[in-house]
């Protein structure tokens, strides 16, 4: 009996450990802020294709496409005149870092020696 429990219970933790690590790739999903310039704050809210960007009184809606096969992490900011190319890492649950590429036609390819970082955290 204590044998077909325990095996019971090993196979439920399988099972939930893989439906929490296919979460995983909706982690970005939810409003998270960060602060810039002059302590603005700036808003992020994804949902699955929509990014909202909010700072102050000014809003934009755009679309965006993410690939969590890529290390670190690849993000597309889809503008109607241009697409920002990024690379984003999780620290945790609650805390992602952005960097932007310079130009349009290029990705960064890591964190370092980078002064453009961008922290956000999930808001609450």
């Amino acid at each position: 009996m204590k044998k077909i429990i325990t095996i019971t219970v090993c196979l439920l933790t399988i099972i939930l450990c893989g439906c929490t690590k296919s979460d995983s790739k909706k982690q970005h999903i939810g409003t998270w802020e960060a602060t810039v310039l002059d302590n603005q704050k700036l808003s992020w809210s994804f949902d699955d294709t929509t990014l909202v960007s909010k700072t102050g009184c000014v809003s934009f809606t755009n679309t965006y496409t993410i690939d969590y096969t890529k290390k670190p992490i690849y993000i597309d900011l889809i503008f109607p005149n241009a697409t920002v190319k990024c690379i984003i890492k999780f620290q945790d649950n609650n805390t992602f870092e952005i960097a932007g590429a310079k130009s349009m036609k290029s990705r960064p390819t890591s964190f370092k020696n980078r002064k453009d970082i961008l922290i956000f955290k999930r808001s609450k």
